[in-house]
């Protein structure tokens, strides 16, 4: 179980890390909750990367306006794409992120939202480095306050948590 969550028992664990282990980047724990169990539908995410990957994602930490440039290109692929297909109607959508340092280890807030309102996604992400692995905390949720608060309950014990 994750440490720092709130209503912890009413949180499940994904045993995910046995299927999701990419390359250098692995995960250490998932768990998530839902309504009526929890005030707002959340996902937390423990993961650990290393070598090349690592450090492109400590740069992204520590400059996320770059994962805002690639968001972009990307779309601009993808409408592109969706402009062949005369039967696809593309989504439109805007996306922001807002740097965060929290006890000095560096993370951003990104939010993505359809423009028709429809759906909004709400993340935080923190990483830092352990013996040269770069540990990353992910929280993804749709209420900004709830998603920051958990990330900064789960940061607050690093040490207890599924990081070793």
């Amino acid at each position: 179980m994750i440490s720092g969550i709130e209503n912890a028992g009413q949180w499940f664990s994904l045993p995910f890390h046995k299927f999701l282990h990419e390359g250098e980047i692995e995960p250490k724990a998932i768990s998530f909750c839902e309504i009526p169990k929890c005030s707002s539908r959340l996902v937390v995410g423990i993961f650990s990367a290393k070598g090349e990957t690592a450090d492109r994602l400590m740069q992204i930490l520590d400059n996320p306006k770059r994962l805002l440039t690639e968001l972009e290109a990307r779309k601009r692929k993808a409408l592109v794409a969706l402009s062949k297909n005369k039967s696809a109607k593309p989504v439109s959508s805007q996306s922001f992120i807002t740097p965060l340092v929290k006890d000095g280890i560096h993370g951003f807030a990104l939010s993505m939202k359809r423009k028709d309102g429809k759906a909004e996604v709400e993340s935080t992400v923190f990483g830092w480095k352990k013996d040269n692995v770069l540990q990353i905390i992910i929280v993804v949720g749709t209420e900004r306050e709830i998603v920051d608060k958990t990330a900064i309950g789960v940061l607050a014990r690093r040490n207890q948590s599924a990081f070793d």
